[in-house]
């Protein structure tokens, strides 16, 4: 079996144009909260997956044949599966108010133009997350264990 080496996939959105959240959203006047998260990606590293030859070819067989797809092999400590102690960040961002939907759930061009609002928002508190991690004095391990992990910023 062949591996692959792991490669640095950057945070990212996997938005598929889905727009149904903001059909939702708009018929019921409900405020979508954008959230964003960084960092679990660091805890594993993706050696072997759908994408690698062989494994690829026998995992599609069995997710036909079984009805669900198989989990990707990966490292985290040394060699082994167990995630690395990273630390994690998440953001909160302003609700987005329905109002100025005015109810069109069923038009596509105001759904699409929520889904684009929200997806802009995430990415924005992706950013923001990547940002405030690069200056992170307690984002290392060794610094979280000598205590300094309770200090504000």
């Amino acid at each position: 079996m062949t591996t692959t080496e792991p490669t640095e996939i950057p945070d990212q959105l996997l938005w598929r144009e889905r727009i149904g959240f903001a059909r939702l959203a708009i018929e019921h006047g409900y405020p979508i909260v954008p959230v964003a998260a960084v960092g679990a990606e660091e805890m594993l590293d993706v050696t072997i997956d759908q994408t690698t030859s062989i494994y690829g070819q026998a995992a599609r067989l069995y997710a036909k044949l079984m009805g669900f797809p198989t989990s990707p092999i990966v490292r985290g400590l040394g060699l082994t599966p167990i995630p690395r102690p990273e630390r994690l960040y998440f953001s909160f961002g302003v609700p987005i108010d329905m109002s100025g939907y005015g109810g069109r759930f069923e038009d596509t061009a105001a759904a699409k133009a929520l889904g684009d609002e929200v997806e802009q928002a995430i990415l924005a508190g992706i950013q923001f997350l990547r940002d405030e991690r690069d200056i992170d004095p307690n984002r290392g391990l060794l610094a979280r264990l000598a205590g300094r992990s309770g200090e504000a910023r």
